[in-house]
């Protein structure tokens, strides 16, 4: 998406929920889909506090469907990584998980990709014995998933090139 189109989205989204508002009144659940385009388009653009701001808006009690939730709270996870809070994104992915493995099964990559993103929030707060307890949660999931396999090199290669840290050796171990 082109810059301007996320402009354009933001524009019509903010328009949108003006329009649902004085239907359902403030906070209605109908301006959800809205708020959750906003959240996507300012995670986009780079401003991950107010994606963060949009999200949970999106995440009003009564979302009946929890797979919204879980997906959402695990984008609000990565926002909080952005901005550095570690322990915001622990939450979220603490909450995400259950709802993953209930929603979609033990072995599915969203639930993989969960404890990878558990493991390495564990290592920025140097809990290296908790970072290990997740990686090895996630690697037998992700191991033969091939968009797993194909981030593993470009991660190997450019970001984790000079790094020495539990995830480049689990990166390495799934590589070969």
């Amino acid at each position: 998406m082109y810059l301007r189109d996320y402009k354009t989205a933001i524009e019509y989204s903010d328009k949108s929920i003006v329009i649902f508002e004085k239907i359902y009144g403030e906070g209605c659940k109908e301006s959800g889909s809205s708020l959750f385009t906003l959240g996507m388009c300012y995670n986009s653009l780079g401003d991950s506090a107010k994606a963060i701001e949009y999200f949970e808006k999106y995440l009003v009690p009564g979302i009946e469907d929890q797979s919204r939730v879980g997906i959402t709270k695990f984008i609000i996870a990565n926002c909080c990584l952005d901005l550095n809070e570690k322990n915001k994104a622990l939450d979220c992915l603490n909450e995400a998980l259950p709802i993953f493995k209930e929603k979609y099964g033990e072995r599915r990559p969203i639930v993989g990709h969960a404890y990878l993103c558990i493991a390495m929030c564990y290592e920025k707060m140097g809990e290296k014995e908790n970072a290990v307890k997740y990686y090895k949660e996630a690697l037998p999931i992700l191991r033969f998933h091939i968009l797993f396999k194909k981030m593993i090199k470009t991660m190997l290669q450019i970001k984790y090139k000079n790094e020495t840290s539990i995830i480049r050796k689990a990166l390495r171990r799934l590589s070969v």
